[in-house]
């Protein structure tokens, strides 16, 4: 039986023998069998209240913003196991050395190379557990925007941010990592000056990072407003 013969008898199947068959075509990226597989199922009417798209769009971005904030957290995790490695202390004490330089007052005060913004001027030229401890703490400035951008758009939706997180695996260890990234990540200014002390040399200086909690919370909202139009809404 040849293949176009046999996708004559797709509408044999039952609904779930094409949800299976559709899936199996997609894992192995064969797009024009699960377009047929599709095409072969009858349509059905189904009645929701009218607000479920919105709760279905939100579901939707609530679910892959916690996994992408659980994926941060982990890289912020692993960048400070490489601090580890190459010094050998504590994450927390680690992280204390490299924030004890933007507490010092003045240059005498810190390490040599080193700003009075915890930051190295001439980064290459830090050891290497410092420029491992200055990545770690761009990335827990990464996440901390990205939750904190999720936090804004939920108060401006006016919703808890975080109700369904607290059930998912994960979430205690989660907020773990958030309480270590704002006691020793970087601020918005020490990243900026971080990023200008590794741009290379001829380019212009960055006047402020494109990545923050509020560019955040615009991207989440627009997000939003797309799948609630995905699903009707």
């Amino acid at each position: 039986m040849t293949l176009k013969s046999l996708s004559k008898n797709y509408d044999c199947l039952t609904p779930e023998e094409r949800f299976r068959l559709i899936l199996a075509a997609s894992g192995r990226g064969d797009e024009v069998e699960g377009e047929r597989l599709t095409r072969a199922g009858k349509r059905i009417t189904m009645s929701v209240q009218d607000h479920a798209p919105f709760a279905r769009a939100f579901a939707e971005l609530d679910s892959f913003t916690f996994i992408e904030a659980v994926e941060d957290a982990s890289r912020y995790y692993d960048a400070y196991g490489r601090v580890i490695a190459a010094l050998g202390p504590s994450v927390d004490e680690i992280a204390r050395r490299a924030a004890q330089c933007g507490e010092a007052k003045d240059k005498t005060a810190a390490p040599e190379g080193r700003g009075d913004a915890g930051v190295c001027k001439d980064p290459s030229s830090a050891p290497r557990w410092k420029r491992y401890v200055d990545q770690a703490r761009a990335l827990g400035y990464v996440m901390l925007s990205k939750v904190d951008g999720w936090q804004q758009f939920c108060e401006e939706m006016t919703v808890p941010p975080f109700f369904t997180w607290k059930v998912f695996p994960g979430y205690d260890r989660l907020q773990g990592r958030l309480d270590h990234a704002r006691k020793y990540g970087f601020s918005h200014e020490e990243l900026l000056s971080w990023l200008n002390g590794t741009h290379p040399d001829g380019k212009p200086e960055l006047k402020k990072v494109s990545l923050n909690f509020a560019a955040i919370a615009a991207a989440n909202m627009a997000a939003f407003r797309e799948r609630v139009r995905f699903w009707g809404g």
